[in-house]
């Protein structure tokens, strides 16, 4: 609770600093821009822009010197603004959402919204624009000084994390202990690693050697994690668990200080597998090693080798950034829907306020693009606590200001629940916060009755509105967006099966396996947090078996990157898997029992394995099969 009082205060005191001083360099009529700037620089801050630092930046240039142009026009009467502001607010709903990564837009579509609201005489429009550039450099600075080594710290960050987190699962098997909120949290920092990866790709599609090496880590890691869930209590050695737990504290010591790693826990392992004869401890072997080995690379390569990009072939058609925006533009999308929606909801909305120059008008803007959502569902559940929020604050206001008639103290008020506000977590209370910090705003100049009342009435009018379009206007619900998250989920798994057979006879596609494994974990992401509103009983036992299937098909993807692995023997399994895949029903289970039989009678320790992850494969696809 410190550190978070601590950090909220910081990004108050910085938020507050820097619009002051945007005021000073741009004007009281840009201040607003000041505020949207540092909101884009806080959201993006969780992506990595700077793998493509010139490309971003002209981005971002394009982006607001558009947005500035638009809203300039547009304020010249509301039949031209017509279709400029749905142009604009299209753009914004379109490429800063996206069907699987999180939505993007809200600093950009405020940024327009209050350029509508806060007009300048064209003698005024050159430093407008200039505030615009401005804000669009800073953004890219802020990148360039917090995420130019974003992949190195936060891979180090979550590897040292999960090896905690695995210990203590070690110590809870021990006593055994269930340890449900460990596998969470293990996940979750898997999950979190992929997704800084993820961000960190060239050109949208390949990844540097850093990348891939750490990619591998999150895939040792899940292993691990995997192998210790996969027997009961009673089945882990306790030399096995012993010398795990002290292999992940040489490991931690040697991302924290670079000391060389004993090899004396590899070696306990290696007693403990001739006293057991388990292919389980092999595979425990073998992942610490390739752990090793991955972490040995990165620390003792140059930067510039870990920022090298293997660009073996060209970017496949169907994972060019052109193809997936235009892939999108269909009315079964919720990405283009939305934008739809959101550009004709707001030009709609800012014609009625220009034509009949509705006063304070801009309050049914913000609102109609608050409660505008992707999802109905989304946006049903706003509807209801924008209107509850905006009562609650609208009452405490006028209570406050009908005690503290003192302007400096009202001036107090506003600031501290403008702090406040960065403690909010529940939309309701944000909207309670951000009513009493305007009504205030404005009530300093103005009578507090009258404003309030206004205020709650635009409010309802931009409800209103925004129920209508949410209803009426190309609705797209949360289940089925969810649904069609699970048919892509099912998807990426068929691909990756493909591509790694590709693989084993070409060598030339691991782009796009890791492109595609990296991809899986947004989509399973995008879907828990879906599903949180949802809550479907059967996404946790869905999401589980994807996870364990792609692992597994990652998992082999790595075996043939080895070079003491048997190329003719895989190629062999996985044409058997092949064709234990495209049979239905018993002549599919059939063939499964043939590879279940040859797994009984293998004498190779080698051919075991490859064959244990061919049947882990085939359960996952059949499992995959029961969700719809």
């Amino acid at each position: 609770m410190k550190q978070l009082i601590i950090s909220k205060t910081f990004i108050f005191i910085f938020v507050i600093l820097f619009v002051t001083a945007f005021e000073a360099a741009f004007g009281e009529y840009n201040v607003l821009i000041g505020v949207t700037t540092v909101v884009a620089l806080l959201m993006y801050l969780e992506r990595d822009l700077t793998v493509s630092p010139w490309k971003n930046m002209m981005l971002l240039l394009a982006i607001n010197l558009s947005q500035g142009i638009l809203g300039q026009l547009a304020g010249i009467n509301p039949w031209i603004g017509l279709p400029l502001n749905f142009m604009a607010m299209f753009i914004v709903g379109y490429f800063f959402t996206s069907n699987i990564k999180g939505p993007m837009h809200i600093a950009f579509g405020l940024q327009y919204l209050f350029i509508l609201a806060a007009p300048v005489p064209l003698s005024d429009f050159p430093l407008r624009l200039s505030s615009l550039v401005a804000g669009a450099l800073i953004i890219m600075l802020v990148q360039w000084i917090f995420n130019k080594r974003k992949l190195t710290k936060q891979g180090n960050r979550y590897f040292l994390q999960v090896c905690g987190h695995l210990q203590e699962k070690i110590s809870r098997i021990r006593d055994k202990q269930p340890a449900p909120e460990l596998d969470s949290l293990i996940q979750s920092d898997i999950n979190g690693l992929r997704k800084v990866i993820y961000f960190r790709k060239i050109k949208g599609f390949y990844l540097t050697h850093e990348g891939r090496a750490r990619l591998k880590i999150s895939v040792c890691l899940e292993k691990l994690h995997l192998l210790l869930n996969r027997a009961a209590a009673s089945d882990y050695p306790e030399e096995v668990l012993e010398a795990l737990n002290i292999e992940l504290n040489h490991m931690k010591d040697y991302v924290n200080n670079g000391r060389s790693m004993s090899d004396d826990s590899l070696v306990g392992l290696e007693r403990a597998h001739k006293g057991h004869e388990s292919a389980y401890i092999v595979e425990l072997i073998s992942t610490l090693k390739l752990l090793r080995e991955l972490l040995m690379y990165l620390h003792t390569s140059e930067v510039s080798e870990l920022n090298k990009v293997e660009k073996v072939v060209e970017i496949p058609k169907g994972y060019r950034n052109a193809y997936q925006f235009l892939k999108d533009i269909n009315r079964y999308s919720a990405r283009f829907t939305f934008a739809l929606r959101l550009g004709i909801t707001i030009a709609a909305a800012a014609f009625i306020v220009d034509y009949f120059n509705i006063k304070d008008g801009r309050w049914v803007l913000f609102t109609i693009f608050s409660v505008t959502q992707p999802y109905y569902e989304t946006a049903k559940f706003r509807f209801k606590e924008r209107v509850i929020g905006t009562l609650m604050g609208g009452a405490i206001f006028l209570v406050l200001f009908s005690i503290f008639h003192d302007m400096t103290i009202r001036s107090f008020l506003v600031l501290l629940v403008g702090y406040l506000n960065g403690f909010a977590v529940k939309y309701r209370n944000v909207v309670l916060t951000v009513t009493i910090s305007a009504l205030g705003t404005a009530a300093l100049i103005g009578d507090p009755t009258v404003l309030t009342m206004r205020r709650i009435i635009l409010v309802l009018i931009g409800i209103g509105m925004g129920m209508i379009a949410n209803r009426y206007l190309l609705p797209y619900t949360l289940e089925k967006g969810t649904r069609d998250l699970m048919k892509s989920y099912k998807q990426v798994s068929q691909e990756l099966l493909f591509e790694a057979g590709t693989y084993l006879k070409h060598r030339n596609n691991a782009h796009t396996i890791n492109d595609l494994f990296a991809l899986s974990t947004l989509i399973e992401e995008r879907i828990i947090s879906n599903n949180q509103m949802l809550q479907l009983e059967e996404m946790d036992d869905f999401l589980s078996a994807q996870r364990r299937l792609n692992h597994a098909i990652y998992e082999m993807f790595l075996r043939m990157q080895r070079e003491n692995t048997d190329a003719s023997l895989l190629g062999e399994i996985l044409e058997e898997l092949g064709l234990v895949l495209s049979l239905e029903g018993e002549g599919g289970n059939e063939q499964a029992g043939r590879l279940y039989d040859r797994l009984q009678i293998s004498e190779s320790l080698d051919e075991y394995i490859l064959l244990k992850d061919a049947l882990r494969i085939f359960k996952g696809f059949r499992k995959q099969a029961l969700f719809n």
